[in-house]
């Protein structure tokens, strides 16, 4: 985790050298105006348009840093298949295979929280981006994601609930 940490700013530098990239803003913790218990915490948000539209698109960000030799081999793999850049839709057969499934969930809260219809999964090395995907995560994903987060919200509302202190 540190690695990543420490990654982020020269994975953040070389993005900014790609025709795709216009600007990224550094985020902290963001949480939801009215669930306040749901938060994220991105590693930036892009301002960027896609070689498949001349629209541009605010996106979150989140990079995953790979040092395990066999993480390494299965980013290239992806890069193989789909290239240095290219994006997919939540719940397609790239999206599997682009996103593992530990950080699936992340991505998709990101977007949430951020209320924006795409995210950006960057994963890379020490020494380089493997690949860059642009992920669109539909208004009904967000909205089935938000319910089932709301499912639980009475586990953490008391925290944020200013009539609970008496």
């Amino acid at each position: 985790m540190k690695k990543g940490t420490k990654n982020e700013a020269s994975v953040v530098k070389s993005l900014l050298c790609e025709p795709y990239i216009h600007d990224i803003w550094d985020v902290g913790l963001v949480a939801m105006r009215h669930y306040p218990f749901i938060g994220v915490s991105a590693d930036g948000v892009v301002d960027c348009c896609p070689p498949s539209s001349d629209n541009r698109t605010i996106a979150t960000l989140e990079i995953k840093t790979k040092i395990a030799e066999q993480l390494k081999r299965l980013a290239e793999t992806v890069a193989h298949r789909h290239g240095h850049y290219f994006e997919c839709c939540v719940g397609d057969s790239i999206w599997f295979q682009a996103v593992p499934r530990e950080y699936r969930g992340q991505v998709i809260q990101q977007a949430l929280v951020f209320g924006v219809s795409h995210a950006m999964f960057v994963v890379a090395s020490v020494t380089r981006i493997f690949y860059s995907v642009l992920i669109r995560v539909s208004t009904s994903q967000r909205d089935m994601y938000l319910q089932s987060l709301l499912r639980y919200r009475h586990l953490l509302d008391w925290a944020h609930n200013d009539s609970a202190v008496r």
